[in-house]
């Protein structure tokens, strides 16, 4: 039994009851006014009503049980001590996810976890904002426990009833110990040719208890739970099968700098990564004798017209993750190289999900080849920039071999670290700053 057992069990309660909550707030306001609650943050991303009651139901479950735990979270109450209306709305939800919680209890019968909810708005809204821990709110020292959440990745797609995540992971003594993500509207009943998972925005699970739930503690790989029968935990293979090719021989050396094709995750529509830099690189991994990178393209409505197809189009940043921890069709590689050396990403975009694919056998590194370091006293991810990642299970050349996965995440990042070093010559010469 690991260490995190108990950490384990309470975080897929409160991730199962928020992704419950979000799913039918969202599935109530498609079948009345057909849109969700939203507002305009000083960021230009959206803010559900859901969101706060999401960060409000993970934090008070978490902290109920570990008091003494730090949090780091995505929201901040600011709005809603300032619209009476918008307070209301999200305590109208938290009740309702009083609800929810008896209706979901069957599926805990054996669980001995004590779920309490916040029981005023005042309760409520302080509970919210347990989560501005990092940057200026200057929490503990870097070795006290922290769960970082982010109560909705992908509000733009969530408020279009296509993919979302509900993320939460526990850092300990400086590393990712624990994640979970609730993914409430994946469905991976299509399959490809190849038998592999065909995940897209629009393919999505509308059953009020749809959806999966991933998780892992460090060390003990990845598994899925159906969001209808959480304390069912099924690891990864046994759901999604295995990307074998039995009969050819791996090549097991890292110096090797082979030629293969890999699809990639991405999204065409963020404003924070460089898209021409990307576009070379897609099409350096593309299908030879194809002028794109991947083959088999999925258009999210999210995305704006004219903007360069891929096979993977996803606007949330997690959901990527899962995408290569899910080793679905067309998402073999996912690159990430901001516009600018001074960007940094927000934690809660990440945490949980790199612990998600580097358990299910991936790699990962940021786009300078550095290890990620999240030691829960930042809210941006400060010591590293961009990302490397490859998913795990077998990857073929184009020859036909197949390929150590070290070997194939070395000639990804060797393709990265020269696109990225070129620009960076480029803008020198032109005096710009990179």
């Amino acid at each position: 039994m690991s260490q995190y057992s108990r950490e384990l069990n309470v975080a897929l309660r409160a991730v199962h009851l928020a992704s419950l909550l979000t799913k039918q707030h969202l599935l109530t306001y498609q079948s009345t006014t057909k849109r969700v609650d939203e507002s305009t943050k000083a960021d230009a991303s959206e803010v559900t009503v859901a969101d706060f009651a999401a960060q409000a139901i993970l934090i008070s479950i978490i902290h109920n049980v570990f008091p003494e735990d730090c949090f780091i979270a995505e929201e901040s109450s600011d709005m809603l001590r300032t619209d009476e209306g918008l307070l209301e709305r999200v305590w109208e939800l938290v009740l309702t996810a009083s609800e929810l919680l008896k209706t979901s209890e069957a599926s805990w019968a054996e669980d001995s976890v004590d779920v309490k909810l916040s029981s005023s708005k005042e309760e409520m809204v302080s509970i919210i904002d347990l989560g501005q821990a990092g940057g200026d709110g200057k929490p503990s020292a870097s070795n006290k426990r922290t769960w970082i959440l982010d109560p909705i990745d992908g509000t733009k797609t969530y408020i279009r009833g296509q993919q979302y995540a509900v993320c939460l992971c526990l850092i300990d003594e400086g590393e990712q110990r624990i994640g979970v993500l609730g993914c409430p509207n994946l469905n991976i009943d299509q399959r490809s040719e190849k038998g592999r998972v065909m995940i897209a925005e629009t393919i999505v699970d509308l059953k009020p208890d749809g959806g999966w739930i991933l998780s892992t503690v460090k060390g003990d790989g990845t598994y899925l739970s159906q969001m209808n029968t959480p304390v069912v935990r099924q690891k990864l293979e046994d759901v999604v099968g295995t990307i074998d090719v039995a009969q050819m021989q791996p090549v097991n050396t890292t110096e090797t700098h082979p030629d293969v094709t890999l699809g990639f995750t991405d999204s065409s529509a963020s404003p924070h990564v460089s898209k021409d830099l990307h576009n070379r690189i897609f099409a350096h991994f593309a299908p030879s004798g194809s002028s794109k990178s991947n083959t088999r393209q999925v258009s999210s409505p999210a995305v704006p017209e004219g903007s360069p197809s891929l096979a993977l189009d996803i606007w949330s940043q997690q959901l990527k993750y899962v995408l290569l921890t899910l080793r679905a069709e067309g998402a073999d590689a996912m690159v990430r190289t901001p516009p600018y050396s001074t960007y940094h990403a927000a934690v809660w975009d990440h945490a949980g999900g790199q612990l998600l694919l580097t358990e299910s056998g991936g790699a990962l590194t940021d786009a300078r080849g550095e290890a990620f370091r999240v030691d829960g006293t930042m809210r941006k991810l400060e010591l590293n920039w961009g990302i490397c990642a490859v998913r795990g299970g077998t990857h073929v050349g184009r020859s036909g071999e197949t390929l150590d996965i070290k070997a194939v995440h070395n000639v990804l990042f060797a393709k990265v670290n020269e696109e990225v070093d070129n620009r960076r010559k480029a803008r020198l010469e032109k005096g710009e700053k990179d």
